[in-house]
């Protein structure tokens, strides 16, 4: 049993300026995986998305400066009523999270794009009911004979949606805050991430900023990757995201050689070519092709069904110097350059062998594959030196 439960005044959440939710005698509490938390009397929740220790306050809104302000002029914040036969359904916009249950339920209804949006006789509007008590936010409702249902009878609750908002449910009292036209008092969603302009309400920007539970954060969705190369940037880390097939792989942005964009290379079968000087990284596993013992940094990839996901962990490594991208990294420019520079300054005193490249750099000579060797047919002999007489 949860020490809330032994108190019996109503449940209630509080929002501190610029701060946490104070919770207070919660019913129950429910983590990502739908497992009990166990509740206290008062509880500080987190609302900056910031913090270490998710669901529960840190401290860290007064690090990141969290400011709690509703952005929203209201202009969204009405009731629409759509009448069909058996059944009306009313929506107000301006308090919904867009947390899609409407539109991945029944598509038919719940329209994507067009407007009017909602269409309550294209489907039973039992299934339609059903669709509705699944709304987080309490932005849909439905009458059936001119009564309105809009309240369910649940304990007070709130459960935390995935990388998403707290969902309350079951009156808890939201004090001194105004919910909106015609809203639930039952049932809302209130903002985890920090980033609301329709604060403390969800507005589904946790999507759009890529808030997440875990450390994983979203660089591309599937859908936006062509195949080949496509170069992003996130919290100011240039990476390259290779698509082969079915196969996604992400690596740093800056090639090691000096410190080239590789978002200016390209895909070349198993390899990954820098449009600089023409470094080649082999696609599994980031060596450089010839010297394995220098890598480009390959990142950890994750899909889900609408994200492609990299560690924020690894992200920070490659933010704070585990492979440096302010500056090329201190590596041999070429296997051979020592003995190059050797040979131009002593000659074949010390050494014998290759002197053909005195002193150049690998990646200013031509590279065989780039050469043509063409045939062609003189039209007449050359000239002498004299340019009048033929040879």
């Amino acid at each position: 049993m949860s020490d809330s439960k032994k108190n019996n005044e109503k449940a209630s959440v509080e929002c501190a300026p610029d701060g946490p939710y104070l919770v207070k005698n919660l019913e129950g509490f429910k983590d990502i995986k739908n497992r009990d938390i166990n509740t206290k009397p008062v509880m500080a929740l987190c609302r900056c998305g910031k913090s270490e220790e998710k669901p529960f306050c840190d401290g860290t809104h007064t690090k990141v400066g969290f400011k709690d302000n509703k952005e929203t002029d209201g202009e969204w914040d009405k009731r629409v009523d759509y009448t069909g036969k058996k059944i009306v359904i009313h929506d107000n916009r301006g308090i919904c999270s867009h947390a899609g249950f409407c539109t991945s339920n029944l598509p038919s209804v719940f329209l994507m794009g067009v407007e009017p949006w909602i269409d309550p006789d294209q489907e039973d509007p039992q299934k339609i009911i059903e669709t509705i008590k699944k709304c987080p936010s309490g932005a849909l409702s439905y009458s059936i004979n001119n009564k309105e249902n809009r309240d369910q009878e649940r304990a007070s609750a709130i459960k935390m949606s995935r990388n998403g908002p707290y969902c309350l449910e079951g009156s808890v009292e939201l004090k001194n805050i105004n919910k909106g036209v015609e809203a639930s008092d039952e049932h809302f969603a209130l903002c985890r991430c920090g980033g609301s302009k329709n604060k403390p309400f969800c507005d589904g920007t946790h999507w759009h900023i890529s808030f997440r539970d875990d450390s994983l954060v979203r660089i591309a969705m599937p859908g936006d990757l062509k195949e080949g190369l496509t170069p992003v940037t996130l919290d100011g880390i240039d990476l390259v995201i290779i698509k082969q097939d079915e196969t996604i792989s992400v690596f740093s942005g800056k090639c090691l050689h000096q410190g080239a964009m590789l978002a200016d290379g390209y895909v070349d079968g198993k390899y990954l070519t820098c449009g600089l000087h023409g470094w080649r990284y082999e696609i599994k596993t980031g060596e450089l092709e010839g010297d394995p013992g220098q890598c480009l940094k390959k990142l950890t990839v994750t899909i889900e069904e609408w994200d492609i996901l990299i560690d924020r962990n690894e992200l920070n490594e490659l933010k704070l110097g585990n492979q440096e991208q302010s500056q090329p990294l201190n590596i041999k420019e070429e296997p051979y350059i020592e003995h190059i520079h050797a040979l131009a300054k002593n000659g074949l005193k010390e050494s014998h062998g290759p002197i053909a490249a005195m002193g150049v750099l690998r990646k200013d000579l031509p590279n065989w594959d780039d050469l043509q060797i063409l045939t062609a047919q003189l039209i007449r002999f050359p000239l002498n030196n004299s340019r009048h007489q033929v040879l």
